[in-house]
């Protein structure tokens, strides 16, 4: 359905699973010029799954919602997407995980099904219009149809078509940019690019050339970017090799960072992420003083969670938040949310101690996911101070009820070097059998 009546339902187009086996199409694409992925349902009013079965059709719509209510008897498989066929003449295809062309159909501007209610169809192995029957008809693609109306198989690269007029689809390449994704404005996002050469080979040697949406181009295979503003992006990707060309388009969501330092101490820093979609710290810096730390490469915080960042790993030692910068990969300041403490509806996962210690007469309790329900705003302090003891003499110090324990401290210590000493000295004298793990 490439040219829907105004006002009657969407654009669409049905794919039919002709083997013997069911097919997952989670990682396959199909392309109208640009190449798109097959959203799983129920996104967007969709239904069914991405697999397949045997003699199952499966429609993709351009508003799945908009199908459905169009095509009330439907039960099959609704599968949302995004794309676009020109009332004027197209080409589709269908590209499976490895890049090869499992099928493709042209119509031209004469086919027939163009705003008047019908739909360009094969049936009986023959393409014409005729009133829509999703979910049904009779197929046959057999080399014996007649010349004029035949399914043309192209060479051995798997290029398939069928078309009115019975013309092959030109060889092409293909390039993939992606999926469409949420970044963060400031923040530096990796862009990586491929490729896919006649033979549904990975291309080598080829041209990339990446436009953002906000003027901004780069050339190369993998580049990083970041937006300064927030907004709604095309970004495109151009390959080409000899004379060929292929482009491909995602979608860029670019948001600010809604996150807030939340305790920084020699210990242990906190991060919150505040906002409702899941932040990427690769490469973020903090720095504190004159010292850096730069995250790892995939340094993910979830949507209204939190992580902490050990000072044995970090090697900063901030006394208080203010002492703590928190900048983008290209070194610009994060602005930060002023708030001492995440107030999320479930607390993050970090917060749940995971065996009870002991540490110098302390016990810290042992707290299940359940018992987090009935914690109260009030006492949230204390339960978040018991699981972030990291070290010994740091809790000790910052204690000052404990400081008049301190000789009592010393002497548990001595008395564990020396038990230590014994027990290593008895263990010489002791094969592996005769040792038993007893706490």
């Amino acid at each position: 359905m490439y040219a829907p009546e105004e006002g009657v339902a969407h654009e669409w187009f049905e794919i039919f699973n002709n083997g013997e086996n069911d097919i997952d199409i989670t990682e396959w694409r199909f392309n109208d010029g640009s190449n798109h992925i097959f959203e799983k349902p129920p996104k967007n009013g969709g239904q069914g799954s991405l697999v397949i079965s045997s003699g199952a059709y499966a429609i993709v719509a351009k508003e799945a919602d908009a199908f459905l209510s169009a095509h009330q008897g439907f039960n099959g498989t609704v599968i949302d997407g995004s794309f676009s066929l020109t009332d004027t003449g197209d080409t589709l295809t269908l590209i499976d995980e490895s890049g090869v062309i499992i099928d493709s159909v042209s119509y031209s501007d004469n086919a027939g099904a163009k705003k008047n209610g019908l739909s360009f169809q094969l049936i009986d192995g023959v393409w014409s219009s005729a009133a829509p029957t999703p979910g049904e008809g009779t197929l046959n693609t057999s080399e014996e149809d007649s010349d004029d109306n035949a399914v043309i198989t192209g060479d051995d690269s798997g290029i398939t078509s069928g078309t009115a007029n019975s013309f092959p689809v030109e060889p092409q390449i293909f390039s993939f940019a992606g999926d469409d994704r949420t970044v963060t404005v400031g923040a530096d996002t990796e862009f990586k690019g491929r490729a896919v050469g006649l033979e549904g080979k990975p291309l080598t040697g080829a041209r990339f050339v990446w436009s953002f949406g906000d003027g901004g181009r780069k050339e190369g295979q993998s580049v990083l970017y970041h937006y300064r503003y927030p907004g709604t992006y095309t970004v495109a990707l151009e390959v080409s090799s000899g004379e060929y060309t292929a482009i491909d388009r995602v979608t860029v969501a670019a948001r600010e960072a809604d996150i807030a330092i939340t305790e920084a101490t020699s210990e242990v820093i906190t991060l919150a992420n505040y906002g409702d979609y899941e932040l990427n710290l690769s490469w973020w810096i903090l720095e504190s003083g004159t010292a850096a730390f730069m995250l790892p490469e995939h340094t993910l915080i979830l949507s209204e969670h939190e992580i902490q960042l050990p000072g044995t790993i970090t090697g900063l030692r901030p006394a208080q938040k203010e002492d703590l910068v928190l900048k983008y990969p290209n070194g610009i300041p994060v602005l930060l949310l002023q708030s001492s403490e995440p107030q999320f509806e479930n607390k993050p996962i970090s917060n749940i101690p995971s065996s009870q210690r002991s540490i110098v007469g302390m016990s810290v309790p042992i707290v299940s996911p359940d018992s987090l329900e009935n914690i109260s705003n009030e006492n949230t302090d204390s339960f978040k101070g018991t699981q972030q003891i990291g070290a010994v003499l740091a809790s000790v110090e910052r204690n000052e009820e404990r400081n008049s324990g301190m000789v009592l401290w010393i002497f548990a210590l001595a008395g564990m070097i020396v038990l230590g000493s014994a027990g290593a000295l008895f263990l010489r004298y002791q094969s592996r059998e005769d040792i038993t793990i007893i706490d």
